[in-house]
């Protein structure tokens, strides 16, 4: 996605601990995690952005495997949350399906350089492929402070409608 204006400052990455604020289930056998991080870090944190989170327990955390990158599904930056959105497919992701609200995870955040939204008023269309429709909510909810936008909505029929509705609470 392209824009004008200056970037943010990017935080630096660095392992964080973040909080389980809560687990959800969505469409079907998914998952929704709100983390929840003290420290400023997060409510910078930008549409496009992900995490790296240590889906195992301490003793294992030298495995090359077991930290999983995640898209941000939503952020809520006044509270310093992020939400991660993922289906429980392997061991990794089982394991992080098993968490708990305030059970706290190693992660590796924020990466990546996020979108640069356009805030001059142009309409925008958003679209989603069927793997990661829920990455539209977080650039939704920025661009619901400047310009007007249409979602297209491409997913597995289990968790289109979850989206949908998430994107119509956005504007």
């Amino acid at each position: 996605m392209t824009g004008t204006g200056p970037r943010a400052a990017q935080p630096a990455v660095l392992p964080r601990q973040a909080a389980i604020a809560e687990l959800r289930r969505v469409g079907g056998d998914g998952g929704l995690v709100w983390l929840e991080f003290e420290e400023e870090s997060a409510r910078r944190a930008q549409p496009g952005q992900f995490a790296h989170i240590l889906c195992a327990e301490a003793e294992a955390s030298s495995h090359p495997g077991a930290r999983r990158a995640f898209g941000f599904a939503d952020l809520d930056r006044r509270a310093g949350r992020v939400a991660i959105q993922f289906r429980p497919y392997g061991e990794r992701t089982r394991w992080l399906a098993a968490r708990r609200p305030g059970e706290r995870l190693d992660v590796l955040f924020p990466l990546g350089r996020g979108y640069r939204l356009p805030g001059d008023g142009r309409p925008v269309l958003l679209v989603a492929d069927v793997t990661r429709p829920a990455s539209l909510l977080p650039v939704a909810r920025g661009l619901a402070e400047g310009a007007p936008g249409r979602a297209l909505v491409v997913g597995e029929p289990e968790e289109a409608p979850v989206v949908a509705e998430r994107l119509r609470e956005v504007g």
